[in-house]
C-alpha cells in the first residue's frame, strides 16, 4: 500500500523522492538498453541478468541458506530490469524494489518503487536487504549500508557485492594498466562504475556499522588471461600477495553475507 505526499512516494516499506528526468537517467536508461540487447542469451524468465555469470543464483542460493529455507520480506536496492527481484519472488519471498530508472519488468511479481538508492529512507524492518552490483556506481555507498542496518529487523541479512578489485587478475590488470578491471574509462561513461572498493573497506565498514559477517563467496571466474606479458605480472600479482601473507580473493565479484546481531 502506497501514498503520494508531497512529491515523495511512502510505502509500508520506506520513502524515496522520485528522481526528475536528467541526463543521468537518460544515461542510465541507455546502459539498460545496451545490455539488455547484450545479454539476450542470459534471461531469467525472459528479464535479461545484468551481472556476471552466476551471480543470482548465488545471492538467491546464500539468501534462503541464512534464513533457514524461511520466506522473509526482502528489499532489492538498485533492483534494474528485475532478474533477481523476480528470481526471489518466485521462491516465494516477499520482494520490495527500488531503482532510480523504471525499467523493471516484473512489477506484477514484486512491489516496486522509483527512487535514488542514496535517497532510500527505510523505516520498517525486513528479513534481507540486498545492495548487489550497485555500490561501485554510487560517489557515498556506505550511506545506503547504513540504510541497510536501519532497515534491517534483528537477525536480518544484508547481501552486499561489488566488482573484486583485489583479485588477482585484477592486481595484474593494475600493474599493466594503472586501472582495476570494471573501471576503465569505458566502465565509468557505458556502466557508470566510478567508486572501486576494496575488501578491506567492506569489512571495516560492516565492522564499524556492528554487522557480523558471515562470509564471503564469489561465483565463479571465466575470465581467460591472454598474452604472455599479462600471465607475467599475474604471477607477480600472486607472488607479491603470497609475500604480504594476503589471502587471494578469487572472482570478478565479491558477494559479503552479513548480518545485524539480534
Amino acid at each position: 500500500m502506497s501514498s503520494t505526499t508531497n512529491n515523495e512516494i511512502v510505502s509500508d516499506a520506506f520513502s524515496v523522492s522520485p528522481p526528475t528526468t536528467t541526463a543521468h537517467d537518460q544515461h542510465k536508461r541507455g546502459v539498460h538498453d545496451f545490455y539488455g540487447g547484450l545479454h539476450n542469451e542470459r534471461l531469467y524468465q525472459g528479464i535479461p541478468m545484468l551481472c556476471v555469470h552466476g551471480l543470482h543464483e548465488l545471492v538467491a542460493d546464500k539468501l534462503d541458506q541464512q534464513l533457514g529455507g524461511a520466506r522473509g520480506k526482502v528489499l532489492d536496492i538498485g533492483c534494474g530490469q528485475g532478474a533477481l527481484a523476480l528470481r526471489l519472488a518466485q521462491r516465494g519471498h516477499d520482494v520490495h524494489a527500488v531503482d532510480e530508472v523504471d525499467a523493471c519488468r516484473c512489477k506484477e511479481s514484486i512491489q516496486f518503487h522509483r527512487g535514488r538508492a542514496e535517497e532510500v529512507s527505510v523505516d520498517q524492518e525486513y528479513d534481507a536487504i540486498l545492495f548487489i552490483e550497485v555500490a561501485e556506481h554510487l560517489s557515498d555507498p556506505w550511506s545506503v549500508m547504513e540504510a541497510s542496518w536501519r532497515g534491517l529487523k534483528p537477525g536480518g541479512i544484508l547481501c552486499f557485492s561489488t566488482p573484486n578489485v583485489d583479485s588477482l587478475f585484477s592486481r595484474a590488470w593494475f600493474l599493466m594498466t594503472g586501472r582495476h578491471w570494471y573501471f576503465e574509462e569505458q566502465n565509468l561513461r557505458q556502466d557508470g562504475h566510478q567508486t572501486p572498493i576494496h575488501d578491506f573497506q567492506v569489512r571495516f565498514h560492516l565492522e564499524r556499522l556492528g554487522f557480523q559477517l558471515l562470509e564471503r563467496a564469489a561465483p565463479a571466474d571465466r575470465r581467460v588471461a591472454m598474452g604472455a606479458t599479462f600471465r607475467s605480472l599475474l604471477a607477480l600479482a600472486r607472488r607479491y600477495a603470497s609475500v604480504k601473507k594476503q589471502p587471494e580473493l578469487a572472482g570478478p565479484v565479491s558477494l559479503y553475507i552479513a548480518r545485524k546481531p539480534l
